[in-house]
C-alpha cells in the first residue's frame, strides 16, 4: 500500500479489483487537480481585490 494507484494493490489482501482501484485513484487525482485550480484562481482573485 505504499504506490499510488493500482501499483501496489494486492487483490487478496484489499478484496477490490485492479479496475475498481484504478478508477478511484483516477477520481481523486481530477479531484485533487480542481481543488488546485480552484485553489490558485482564488489567490488570484484576493490580489486582484487588493489592488483597488
Amino acid at each position: 500500500y505504499k504506490q499510488p494507484g493500482i501499483a501496489d494493490n494486492d487483490i487478496r489482501r484489499s478484496n477490490v479489483p485492479n479496475i475498481r482501484i484504478g478508477h478511484r485513484y483516477e477520481v481523486l487525482c481530477e479531484e485533487l487537480r480542481l481543488l488546485k485550480v480552484a485553489y490558485h484562481s482564488r489567490q488570484e482573485e484576493d490580489t486582484t481585490e487588493d489592488s483597488f
